[in-house]
């Protein structure tokens, strides 16, 4: 799990492993570790996903919170079933403490990237099998801080703004339609989330290429890049089993497309 970010020109030169990073204050949301539904299974040599709709909603936490609150309680009693360990959950704490909203990533996008610095460098204590899990669990702030971190530097002060607008403009265009009785189901469940992660991804990008227009080619190929590494580290099995909406979210060419299609004028999700 050594991550790196080339040097030259960058935010900062970012090695996640061997270093200590400064923890710089951040105003928080009152969460709690309950709120996120980290369930750790046996996670294979070369990293592969554990079941699709937790770490579903792992990915995409960030973009999916005005909605998770919702399923609080089923993300308790699975979390009973099948607890994090200790060192995992210690390491990934100062994650659950971040505001989760798009916003909040951009607009404290060095101190939030210094908090997954810390908290990767804290995974290196941790189980082979959790340090796996901790790979997977930070896909949406590892794509982000390290992957295009030097691609989203110049674009962060614009970014910064148009994402708040972003934040209320997408709530309300992705809200659940469906009653609470309905989405009861696993099925259900698990078909929302995939439509909310689906609505969210395509709104957020439009807002923010509308808003960055010279943004838009990073926020398009980052956001890529995050359903092409849900599907190459899920299962073949498990991604059988999915909706075909869940189908959709994990296929790289389909969001390029419908990403494509909204971020053209005066198109919408």
């Amino acid at each position: 799990m050594a991550w790196e970010s080339g040097g030259g020109g960058g935010i900062t030169e970012r090695r996640l492993i061997g270093q200590t990073a400064h923890r710089e204050s951040l105003p928080t949301s009152p969460i709690t570790f309950d709120h996120f539904p980290f369930v750790v299974r046996k996670v294979q040599t070369f990293p592969k996903m554990p079941s699709f709709p937790i770490v579903l909603s792992l990915f995409l936490i960030p973009i999916l919170w005005p909605f998770a609150t919702a399923q609080k309680q089923q993300q308790k009693q699975q979390q009973a079933d099948s607890p994090v360990s200790h060192c995992l959950k210690h390491c990934l704490e100062p994650m659950t403490q971040l505001e989760k909203t798009v916003s909040f990533m951009y607009r404290h996008y060095e101190a939030v990237c210094e908090k997954l610095e810390w908290s990767a460098n804290c995974a290196q204590s941790c189980k082979s099998e959790d340090r796996g899990a901790f790979f997977q669990f930070t896909t949406f702030y590892r794509m982000h801080c390290v992957d295009f971190e030097e691609e989203l530097e110049e674009h962060l002060p614009c970014l910064k703004e148009a994402a708040f607008k972003a934040d209320v403009v997408c709530r309300e265009r992705c809200a659940p339609k469906e009653t609470a009785e309905k989405q009861n189901a696993k099925e259900e469940r698990q078909k929302m989330l995939c439509k909310n992660v689906e609505c969210s991804t395509l709104c957020y990008v439009q807002q923010l290429a509308n808003g960055c227009p010279k943004a838009k080619d990073t926020i398009i190929r980052l956001n890529i890049r995050i359903a092409d590494e849900m599907r190459r580290l899920t299962r073949d099995s498990d991604f059988d089993k999915l909706s075909v909406h869940c189908q959709r979210v994990h296929d790289a060419n389909y969001m390029r497309k419908r990403l494509d299609e909204v971020t053209k004028k005066n198109n919408t999700v």
